[in-house]
């Protein structure tokens, strides 16, 4: 794929006409995009080229630049994430030259706003120089403004609101977060107020606890804590104040106690209990990074609606969506869509989602953060009331081992030889080797050039990665299969024996056998080897001949 600027503009023009004629832009013109992250170099100057007085008229090429840039500062996050340090440099370069550009002060703010919030949707930690720009270009347009009174301030407020009024109430407060997140976090303090002090605006600033910024959230609470003796809550916002109570740490119980009991003595009452949406429910396979998603189909009043949740493993929570209503005939055509062949969706019950959403829950508040704002969303849809609880491993250890008759050596050993060749027959294995650092360089120690070819001392190198790797990450692989034995447990299907499979491996980690003795551990520290000697140049980390 060159990356001629030609080349980028037929691409973007394409995507222009299918956006204008309201059809889905073909998945083979932003696949590029997926392949090809670098490409949002090339589109913020691309954007900066447009002339923001015409870029209503025509193809909506601004439309297709953003359309772009989403999908590629989304996989530059993804693999920032993965701790690829090159993507990581190039991110931060990305980030400082989209503050280049918006110092040279071309455009107004509210056209750098949607560029913005690709940042934001996959929450980047933005540079100081791109919060430096953004703050920049926003004092100089309110410098521009005539003097306005605080009244005339709160109706713009007031006004937006009102704009977005066809949106959810989430929607509406993360548009608010959208549109302030290169602001200092004292910015919220004066929001806040602003949104307390018209009607319109009170159940949103609620939800400003469940920000993506830790020293926002500080903010919040310092302020809420200030405001709640003179403001009185709405049921709504009760009830969803006692709910967010719990996705903060236990340190922070007192305070919202305080505010509850405060609200209750003026009158305010909670919210009637949620009666349980029917629903269906289905769950990815647990891939190789610790990851699952999980998808609920909820059918309420009628109407029709898809929530995800993405769970991974050492993070908690990642992410949480919600769709608008959508015609029933839509949930087939989007599982269709949204998936490859090779992914693994199965039917869970509402016992494992609990389980599991619960435990990466507490997850997330033991790391400090909260879950997304939509997962407020998605539980007061579904009907639910969800609170950190981690598994007790010990217990699901002993409650499932019972449940395998006979329980012996010999059955363990005939599980052990049967799973062996998941990595060849189960296509939920797919994702099942180690991509990181540490792996390339131990091939790379055992690898050499031999008539200019490089070669990889295979036997040396898993064992080595045996001991440097995976050993030192017993746990984790014992909660991966013991995660894997839950998901196929949920809905077992008949003659399948994966979930006993999968718990015995975990059962026989948790007992202290070394991973090397286990038949299903060496097949996937082969796959992580040869994973590592076919990928490593792409990544940039491959041996250099000298």
């Amino acid at each position: 794929m060159t990356h001629d600027p030609a080349e980028l503009n037929r691409l973007v023009a394409e995507m222009a006409v299918l956006i204008e004629q309201n059809d889905d832009p073909d998945p083979q013109l932003y696949a590029l995009f997926f392949q090809h992250p670098e490409f949002a170099f090339q589109l913020i100057e691309l954007i900066n080229n447009l002339d923001e007085q015409l870029i209503n008229d025509g193809p909506p090429i601004y439309s297709a630049c953003i359309f772009g840039l989403d999908i590629c500062v989304a996989q530059l996050q993804a693999a920032t994430e993965a701790n690829n340090k090159i993507t990581a440099k190039s991110l931060i370069l990305l980030m400082n030259r989209l503050a280049e550009i918006i110092n040279t002060n071309k455009h107004t703010l509210s056209f750098w706003l949607p560029v913005l919030n690709a940042f934001y949707e996959v929450h980047v930690e933005l540079t100081p120089e791109l919060k430096d720009a953004y703050f920049e270009l926003a004092s100089q347009e309110e410098d521009t403004e005539d003097e306005v009174d605080q009244i005339s301030h709160l109706e713009s407020i007031r006004d937006l609101i009102h704009e977005l009024s066809d949106l959810s109430i989430f929607d509406i407060a993360e548009n608010f977060f959208a549109q302030s997140y290169a602001m200092p976090p004292e910015f919220f303090a004066d929001l806040i107020l602003d949104l307390y002090s018209i009607e319109e605006g009170q159940d949103i600033a609620l939800l400003t606890l469940l920000h993506p910024k830790a020293e926002v959230r500080e903010i919040a609470l310092a302020t809420l804590d200030q405001l709640m003796d003179k403001v009185t809550l709405s049921s709504i916002s009760l009830s969803r104040l006692q709910v967010i109570k719990y996705w903060y740490a236990q340190s922070y119980y007192g305070m919202f106690d305080r505010w509850i009991k405060n609200q209750r003595k003026k009158g305010v009452v909670f919210e009637p209990e949620p009666i349980l949406a029917k629903m269906d429910i289905k769950a990815t396979e647990v891939d190789g990074t610790g990851s699952q998603g999980i998808f609920i189909h909820v059918r309420k009043n009628r109407k029709n609606r898809l929530c995800g949740l993405l769970l991974k493993d050492n993070l908690g929570l990642k992410d949480a969506w919600i769709t608008p209503i959508i015609p029933a005939a839509e949930v087939a055509d989007y599982y269709r869509q949204a998936f490859e062949e090779s992914v693994t969706l199965r039917e869970v019950d509402i016992n494992y989602f609990e389980l599991m959403v619960e435990h990466y829950l507490a997850v997330t508040v033991e790391r400090g953060d909260v879950p997304y704002l939509h997962f407020l969303e998605v539980q007061e849809l579904l009907g639910i009331r969800l609170r950190p609880n981690k598994l007790d491993i010990q217990y699901l250890f002993d409650q499932l081992s019972v449940q395998i008759t006979p329980f012996t050596q010999e059955m363990i050993q005939e599980s052990l030889h049967r799973s062996k060749s998941w990595l060849k027959n189960k296509s939920f294995t797919e994702s099942w080797y180690i991509e990181n650092p540490t792996i390339d360089k131990i091939v790379n120690h055992n690898s050499s050039f031999i008539d200019g070819v490089k070669v990889c001392r295979l036997e040396n190198a898993m064992d080595a990665v045996f001991v440097e790797e995976m050993e030192r990450n017993r746990d984790k692989w014992e909660f991966h299969f013991l995660w894997v034995a839950l998901w196929a447990k949920a809905k077992t299907r008949k003659n399948e024996k994966v979930w006993q499979d999968s718990f015995l491996i975990a059962y026989t980690i948790h007992e202290g056998t070394p991973l090397k003795e286990i038949p299903v551990m060496m097949e996937i520290c082969h796959q992580t080897v040869i994973n590592s000697v076919e990928t490593m140049q792409e990544r940039r980390t491959h041996l250099s001949q000298e």
